[in-house]
C-alpha cells in the first residue's frame, strides 16, 4: 500500500504544482509585439485556462488531502480537471496558430515585389529598401512569450498527472500492482 499512497502523493503534489503554474502563466504575457505585451488574462480564453488551472490546483489539493476526500469527489474532479486541462491545451494551441498566422501575413506584406527592385535604377536603393522593410515587419511580427509556454506544458502535465490518478481510482483496471 506504501507505493500507491507515495504515487498519489507525488502525482497531487504535481498536479498542484502545475495548477499553481499554470494560473501563473494564465496571468503573465503570451504574445509580445514589439514592447507591447499581451496576457492572458486581457481575453476570455485567459480567463478559461485561469479558471481550468484553479480547478487542476483543487483537484491535486484534494488527493493529497489527509484525510483524503470521498473517492467519487475526487474521481469526478479528476475527470473535470483532465476535460478542462484538455480544452485549455486546445485554447492555447488554436492561439499559437493565430499568431503564427497573422505573423506570416506581416512577413509576407513586408516583401517587396521583384518587378519594384529591378525597376529601380539603383539597385543599391531597392535593397536598402528591402532590408528595411524586412527589419520593420520582424519588429511588429507577433511572438509567443513564455508566459504561454509555461500554461500550455502546464496543462499538459495536469493531463498526464490526471489520467495517472484517474486509472488509479479505477478499481476494476488496477494500472500498479499494489504490493505490501
Amino acid at each position: 500500500m506504501r507505493t500507491s499512497s507515495r504515487l498519489n502523493s507525488v502525482t497531487s503534489t504535481i498536479l498542484m504544482s502545475a495548477g499553481i503554474l499554470a494560473f501563473l502563466g494564465s496571468s503573465s504575457s503570451w504574445i509580445r509585439i514589439s514592447y507591447i505585451q499581451i496576457r492572458g488574462l486581457d481575453y476570455w480564453f485567459g480567463f478559461i485556462t485561469a479558471l481550468s488551472a484553479i480547478t487542476v490546483f483543487v483537484t491535486g489539493y484534494c488527493a493529497f488531502r489527509q484525510p483524503p476526500t470521498s473517492q467519487t469527489l475526487r474521481k469526478r474532479l479528476t475527470k473535470i480537471s483532465l476535460l478542462l486541462s484538455v480544452i485549455s491545451c486546445a485554447i492555447l494551441l488554436t492561439v499559437a496558430a493565430r499568431v503564427d498566422e497573422i505573423a506570416a501575413q506581416i512577413a509576407q506584406k513586408a516583401e517587396l515585389p521583384d518587378s519594384f527592385l529591378g525597376g529601380l535604377m539603383l539597385g543599391v536603393l531597392g535593397k536598402i529598401i528591402g532590408k528595411a522593410a524586412k527589419s520593420v515587419s520582424e519588429l511588429i511580427q507577433p511572438k509567443l512569450a513564455e508566459g504561454f509556454y509555461i500554461t500550455l506544458y502546464s496543462f499538459v502535465i495536469a493531463a498526464v498527472c490526471s489520467l495517472i490518478l484517474i486509472f488509479k481510482f479505477d478499481p476494476k483496471k488496477p494500472i500498479l500492482p499494489v504490493q505490501d
